[in-house]
């Protein structure tokens, strides 16, 4: 199974937050969350909390509890295109829980997706060539839906990887 990580730093309950967002098959996306412990004492455990819409968090929006020594959640089966909101909060022993941490929002993307115009064609394939040979800079999403192989460069072979996802090569074997 290809995974495509990406990372993003935030704020979080006097921590740090990372968000990954990984390419599972059939166009579902994961996003994993990461953060580091809470410095306040007391703390049981974490409540993470989706929305799609901007700032509205209500109990029936949260989507995973972990414990204090559990660091990470990962939420599944997303929809790439689709812009993704997160708060978490500390939880203590009395079940209260700590106001919303910073918003983050991700979108994942599609990888081979270069142009951004919804499907992998040759034209991505031939901006992963100009990128490698410094004919156009990439921004950061053609950094990283640029990179089949994971590798943390873009080579032909990235290329080779979109054009055999474009014929539906159901494995292009890109790792």
């Amino acid at each position: 199974m290809n995974k495509k990580y990406y990372k993003i730093e935030y704020t979080l309950i006097c921590a740090t937050l990372f968000l990954f967002a990984i390419l599972s098959p059939a166009n579902a996306f994961d996003v994993r969350i990461i953060w580091d412990e809470s410095t306040s004492e007391g703390v049981t455990g974490y409540n993470i909390y989706r929305t799609l819409d901007q700032g509205s968090y209500t109990a029936e929006k949260k989507i995973g509890s972990v414990d204090n020594e559990t660091l990470e959640y990962v939420d599944t089966n997303l929809n790439g295109g689709i812009a993704y909101y997160y708060v978490i909060t500390a939880v203590g022993s009395d079940n209260a829980e700590s106001e919303y941490s910073d918003e983050i929002v991700v979108e994942p993307a599609d990888y081979g997706d270069l142009n951004n115009d919804g499907n992998i064609t040759p034209g991505d394939a031939l901006l992963i060539l100009k990128i490698y040979d410094q004919t156009i800079t990439p921004d950061k999403k053609q950094e990283y839906s640029g990179d089949m192989t994971h590798d943390g460069k873009i080579t032909p072979i990235d290329a080779l990887c979109v054009l055999k996802i474009f014929i539906k090569d159901e494995d292009p074997n890109c790792s």
